[in-house]
């Protein structure tokens, strides 16, 4: 009997290990061009809501406001459902990096079928979604051709994230001279 239930046991585990393992599979950073070439829409939206309509790995679908369109036939102004990932922006948050009330510019393949509502998702690559400045989003950045305004809108907020942490480090300085 003993020998069944090991039997039993064994066999339930190499189960479990067999079953297919869903691992979210996210392209190298491709470059500029070739993002800007793989999108069908390429937008500035702060996220408003992630809901529950989560699909496997990462993706869940967000409800955006449409600061700008850069590529495609999202109106800016209007409220969109989008198909984000977590991981596809340019570092590994866990947790919740596509937070509520944060801008972002998102390069977007239309999806056929829609998922929940959603019509376009992120690209699967590292940089489909780069972190913006909540600054000034609301009106098309400089430049005369589609790539200089994605590098307008990516500098800016390399400037914004440099300044906030030259403020939280002048703090934990602080903290730390005590």
């Amino acid at each position: 009997m003993k020998d069944i239930k090991s039997g039993l046991l064994c066999l339930g585990v190499l189960s479990l290990l067999a079953l297919p393992c869903q691992a979210v599979v996210i392209g190298a950073y491709p470059g500029l061009d070739k993002l800007i070439d793989q999108s069908d829409a390429i937008v500035v939206v702060r996220i408003n809501d992630a809901f529950a309509a989560s699909g496997p790995n990462g993706w869940m679908n967000h409800k955006c406001l449409v600061y700008q369109t850069l590529k495609g036939d999202l109106k800016s102004g209007t409220q969109a459902t989008l198909f984000l990932n977590e991981f596809v922006g340019p570092r590994l948050n866990f947790g919740q990096p596509l937070a509520p009330m944060t801008n972002h510019l998102v390069f977007l393949k239309r999806m056929q079928p829609s998922f929940r509502g959603a019509n376009y998702s992120a690209i699967t690559c590292e940089g489909a979604d780069l972190p913006l400045s909540p600054l000034g989003n609301e009106t098309k950045p400089e430049g005369k051709t589609l790539k200089a305004q994605i590098q307008t809108l990516v500098r800016h907020y390399k400037t914004y994230r440099d300044e906030q942490i030259k403020r939280e480090d002048a703090v934990l300085d602080k903290a730390l001279a005590e």
